[in-house]
């Protein structure tokens, strides 16, 4: 029996030895796209490839396989690895989605969707598109006057829905989803189901539970709805209600710009923090909220100048730019102390839960160092701009 068990040791062993260099040659695969002068530059860990795409335009990085760019009015995808360009359209357009699977696209009002692996295109229709469902197996778009959702395997809609207002998917397909219509609450899964509530608009969703308002003799209302359970009504207010979110069993909100904690009860209400523009995130059980351009913790100043979309935590602790005028402050944070990382930022970008930014910037110049965040040696020097963004 001891035999077997070793065995068994072994091979569990194995299997995390395995997994460990699966995981390290996975980020060594991430590659950040950087603009240098007039060159496009790939970085892989520490290895850069000066690739020979030159003075173009609009480009996007797709996943760490593809680019997208524009050239003399044209459309292109760059394969990495193949280091070869092809054309997707040489007419004049509008880029409108896209995704490691398809790129969308418009000319003279008729959406096209290109499929990267066939190298085809597809005419769509005169469509207005939101969005491909999380699996990327449908597109989600307005046409005429209803809501549709096509899956791109049969090339059909495959749910048609009139007078949609506003809609919440559900399931990675989108074929499950919460929506308002004439001011009514519904949801479809496989059929349509009224859930006979009134409702000007869905404030948050998941699988479970729904939180919604509506509007009463002037007065807004939220509720909380879980499952088949009666709705709980939490609050009543003046102003509307937004940037809702959840911890654990209680509710937090903005109305009037006062930040208010909720149970998902409705019972124990407090105002968390007055006059708040913003709620960014849920940090060590506490509420990072944006107030006159500055930082706080519930009602307690972190900083001031803050950058509001720039704002990132990471491995518990906060990172963010100070604005200085025409260039930027790059600050670590915890509650109790800060660190300067770099006082000449004009980028900070977060991708796949790492901190690149774009620091030593010359004004004069235009160019900087890009660093990843903790490495003291910089990878790219004198570059322009990250192009990248979360991949």
């Amino acid at each position: 029996m001891k035999k077997i068990k070793k065995k068994k040791n072994i091979i569990i062993i194995g299997i995390i030895i395995i997994i460990g260099i699966s995981t390290i040659f996975t980020q060594q695969k991430k590659t950040i796209v950087v603009q240098k002068e007039n060159k496009i530059i790939l970085v892989q860990g520490k290895r850069t490839n000066i690739t020979k795409l030159e003075n173009i335009n609009n480009i996007n990085q797709v996943n760490n396989k593809y680019l997208l760019y524009d050239k003399s009015q044209k459309l292109y995808i760059y394969n990495i690895k193949k280091k070869k360009s092809i054309i997707i359209t040489d007419k004049i357009y509008q880029l409108q989605n896209y995704n490691d699977k398809y790129v969308t696209y418009i000319i003279n009002n008729q959406t096209y969707i290109y499929n990267i692996k066939k190298k085809k295109s597809k005419k769509i229709g005169n469509v207005n598109l939101i969005a491909f469902s999380n699996n990327k197996k449908n597109i989600i778009y307005y046409k005429d006057n209803y809501f549709a959702i096509y899956n791109l395997n049969k090339n059909k809609e495959i749910i048609k829905i009139n007078n949609l207002t506003q809609y919440n998917c559900i399931n990675n397909s989108c074929t499950d989803l919460y929506y308002v219509t004439q001011n009514k609450l519904k949801r479809y899964h496989k059929k349509e189901t009224d859930l006979n509530q009134k409702v000007i608009n869905i404030l948050y969703q998941n699988k479970e539970t729904i939180i919604y308002q509506n509007q009463e003799n002037n007065n807004y209302i939220l509720y909380y709805k879980k499952g088949k359970k009666k709705a709980v009504k939490l609050d009543t207010s003046k102003r509307p209600f937004e940037d809702v979110k959840t911890n654990k069993n209680k509710i937090i909100y903005l109305t009037g710009g006062n930040c208010i904690e909720i149970k998902k009860n409705g019972k124990k209400r407090k105002i968390v923090a007055r006059d708040i523009k913003r709620i960014i995130d849920i940090y060590r059980g506490k509420y990072l909220l944006i107030k006159n351009q500055s930082l706080y913790l519930n009602d307690k100043l972190l900083d001031k100048k803050v950058v509001e979309d720039k704002i990132s935590i990471i491995n518990n602790k906060i990172y963010y730019l100070k604005n200085n005028g025409e260039i930027y402050t790059l600050i670590e944070r915890t509650p109790k102390k800060s660190k300067i990382i770099n006082n000449n930022v004009i980028e900070m970008k977060s991708i796949d839960d790492t901190i690149y930014y774009l620091g030593d910037y010359n004004l004069n110049y235009k160019y900087g160092n890009i660093y990843i965040l903790n490495n003291k040696k910089y990878i790219i020097q004198n570059a322009n701009h990250i192009i990248s963004n979360s991949i």
